[in-house]
């Protein structure tokens, strides 16, 4: 349902853009009039009559500010994310600079508008999330431009479809499906596995914690001796919107190992907003047999399979 005064206003609009910008304005601003839906999908509709995007399509692009105001490093093990220049910050440019972002729902026949927080509409705290997601330090500038495919088809095809998921995959994440890598040594499931971290914290406002399978058992090994019990050690992966597991399958298969990864994928299944990402060397029976039979089929039914053959970037050096 239009607003009849918005319209009339957006009527107004490219009688003015005609006047002052030439044909291509007027064609912009009838589009958005005559669809009325989102010009960058070109499906939704608008969040607010004003706007010429969607809401998802809003939350996608909500940078807050250019990847040229922030870098990164290596600080400890850890990749760390900060400010080049304070003066630098600049109001998003989707919800301007408000802080919220309007949106129309139809029920029962009837248009309701309602406004929600702009996600991560700060830099500092897409920083923050950056940073709590414990990234190693040497991946800290991995990003999917970076990835190098050397005209192999399986690794363009593993690229196109992690840097099309990380853009759009629901955050919320309900009902979402993750993203499952499989394959030799230097592919770079690993590389992907950081892309996919920077661009859901950085460009997304989207909690993630990355960890490597084998930090993960160490951890549960020293939580005995620690105050921490071994559920209170993954009860964070358990609950975060997105978990990006590394290397599964790497250590050998125990008993008391593939009970808490069974607990702690069983978990996270049973979870309604949560999605979550693996990489292994392994295949098959043989992954199977190292994580278990439940845990395998649970990442499954929770993964989509991405494989990957190629060359050890390692030896091509």
């Amino acid at each position: 349902m239009r607003d009849a005064g918005m319209y009339g206003v957006l009527e107004e609009v490219v009688a003015a853009a005609r006047r002052l910008a030439g044909d291509d304005a007027v064609d912009y601003a009838e589009r958005v009039i005559a669809t009325h839906t989102c010009v960058v999908c070109g499906v939704a509709p608008v969040r607010m009559g004003w706007a010429d995007t969607c809401l998802e399509c809003a939350e996608a692009g909500c940078h807050g500010m250019s990847e040229r105001a922030w870098t990164t490093t290596a600080k400890g093990r850890y990749a760390f994310a900060y400010r080049t220049k304070e003066e630098t910050l600049q109001t998003c440019p989707q919800c301007c600079g408000d802080q919220w972002i309007s949106y129309t729902e139809e029920r029962d026949h009837f248009s309701y508008q309602f406004t929600k927080p702009c996600p991560g509409l700060r830099l500092d705290h897409r920083i923050g999330l950056f940073n709590a997601a414990k990234l190693p330090g040497n991946l800290h500038s991995a990003t999917f431009d970076g990835f190098k495919t050397e005209d192999n088809p399986a690794l363009r095809h593993a690229l196109d479809q992690s840097r099309d998921w990380a853009r759009t995959v629901a955050y919320p994440a309900a009902s979402s499906r993750g993203l499952s890598f499989t394959g030799g040594n230097g592919l770079g499931k690993t590389h992907l596995l950081a892309a996919i971290t920077r661009t859901l914290t950085m460009a997304r406002g989207m909690p993630v914690m990355y960890i490597d399978w084998a930090e993960l058992v160490r951890q549960l090994q020293s939580a005995p001796g620690e105050t921490k019990s071994p559920a209170e050690v993954l009860k964070p992966y358990e609950q975060v919107p997105c978990l990006i597991l590394d290397e599964l399958g790497k250590t050998e298969a125990r008993e008391w190992r593939i009970d808490a990864l069974e607990s702690l994928i069983e978990a996270r299944y049973s979870a309604f907003m949560t999605v979550t990402c693996v990489s292994s060397n392994f295949f098959g029976n043989e992954l199977r047999d190292r994580i278990g039979p439940r845990a395998f089929s649970r990442l499954k039914a929770m993964c989509d399979p991405i494989v990957l053959h190629g060359e050890d970037w390692r030896e091509r050096r």
